[in-house]
């Protein structure tokens, strides 16, 4: 458990429907870290968002950022921070150790499926033998905007129609939630797949991570000790 300070862990960097399911993973995970946050579009502006982040930083005196969301996390893949930079990735990997049937469907945003880094991993598992059902879903960051500062839920035959490409392969047994606006309308996913599948997010797969680099941490400033 990281012990509590009055200096915030960890920096959260992104959208709001992020930052919330970063914010609820990392607490489960490590429950004793304590968070700054700073939202951040997807979409900004490069200049803007490094300026941003930067300001985000010197307020909260932290060393380590999350950037709670795939498409930004892909476009500051070469942006030279302070600070160390955790990017969240599209966990192919665990989606691959879950399936039975090597075929799996991926839901991302359309600025993050056609990046050429996503697309170079989603080659790599292929070649590997994983069978990728790419669905660009741009609809769901109103929805999960919707329902985090309304409550209000998406309609169900909605988000059943969207989903069709995925339902209808009875091959895909493991989807990949690639977009933090997946995250808060899970529960309606599920439902509107109509059939059980491995779900896979992001945030908590991040998360995971996360823990892992602090535990791995801890144990080398014990040896040099």
């Amino acid at each position: 458990m990281i012990p509590k300070t009055s200096q915030p862990n960890l920096l959260l960097f992104g959208p709001d429907t992020g930052i919330a399911s970063l914010r609820a993973a990392l607490m489960a995970e490590l429950p004793g870290i304590r968070l700054a946050e700073q939202l951040c579009e997807s979409l900004l502006p490069e200049a803007d968002m490094e300026a941003l982040l930067l300001r985000a930083v010197m307020a909260h005196g932290v060393s380590d950022v999350l950037v709670a969301s795939h498409t930004l996390s892909l476009r500051m893949d070469e942006m030279a921070a302070p600070v160390t930079l955790h990017r969240m990735t599209s966990p192919l990997a665990e989606a691959a150790r879950l399936t039975c049937t090597h075929h799996i469907g991926v839901l991302a945003q359309p600025p993050a499926l056609s990046h050429p880094r996503m697309q170079a991993q989603l080659g790599l598992f292929a070649e590997r033998g994983l069978k990728i059902t790419t669905l660009p879903v741009p609809e769901l960051t109103y929805m999960a905007h919707r329902y985090q500062t309304g409550g209000r839920l998406p309609d169900l035959a909605t988000l059943r129609d969207m989903m069709a490409p995925i339902r209808a392969d009875a091959r895909i047994d493991t989807v990949v939630l690639a977009t933090s606006s997946a995250y808060p309308l899970r529960g309606m996913l599920e439902k509107a797949a109509f059939r059980p599948f491995y779900w896979v997010d992001g945030a908590t797969a991040a998360a995971r991570r996360y823990k892992a680099l602090q535990v791995e941490s801890e144990k080398i400033v014990s040896l040099r000790s």
